[in-house]
């Protein structure tokens, strides 16, 4: 009997001593879920921040763009002159002078951090009168005007977004 006793105690202590050891392991592995857990939340944070300043960023340089071929259009409304005179293809910077848009050769620097600017291209038209990008008829009262806008990315990378629009001289067939 005294045997048996000491066999049933030998088995107790090694299934609580294994049972201890379980006990730690299993903390451990939950201490491990958790700080995973944690560290994942902690990436999302971070990333849904980098988003958000991305896409403020990309708002504030198409809506600066989108100003810019608006500015042009003011420009092209005081007289047709004002764009037609214009060399092709080359960067012209809008500027509000005393409460009236101009357009300059002399770059103004970057506002906010945007460097914006606009470039005014030759239209071409075909036998349909339809604008072409290949051959065609020159169109002296139609300009493509695009607005380019340009800017560094907190990471250091450069960005760019642009706009095209067309602009008549509909004034000249009032």
């Amino acid at each position: 009997m005294f045997n048996l006793a000491k066999k049933n105690k030998k088995y107790i202590m090694k299934n609580l001593l294994s049972e201890n050891g379980m006990g730690i392991i299993e903390i451990i592995v939950v201490v491990a879920i958790i700080l995973s857990a944690f560290v994942a939340i902690l990436q999302l944070t971070f990333l849904e921040r980098r988003a958000q300043i991305i896409a403020r960023e990309d708002i504030e340089a198409y809506m600066l763009a989108r100003e810019s071929l608006e500015a042009t259009r003011s420009i092209r409304d005081d007289s047709w002159a004002n764009l037609s005179s214009l060399t092709y293809d080359i960067p012209y910077y809008v500027v509000i002078n005393t409460n009236v848009w101009e357009i300059t050769a002399t770059d103004p620097g970057p506002v906010n951090g945007y460097d914006r600017w606009v470039e005014v291209s030759q239209v071409f038209r075909d036998a349909n009168d339809d604008i072409t990008t290949s051959g065609g008829v020159s169109d002296p009262d139609t300009l493509e005007v695009t607005s380019y806008v340009e800017w560094t990315t907190a990471g250091g990378n450069t960005r760019q977004v642009d706009m095209k629009t067309y602009l008549t001289n509909w004034q000249e067939y009032r």
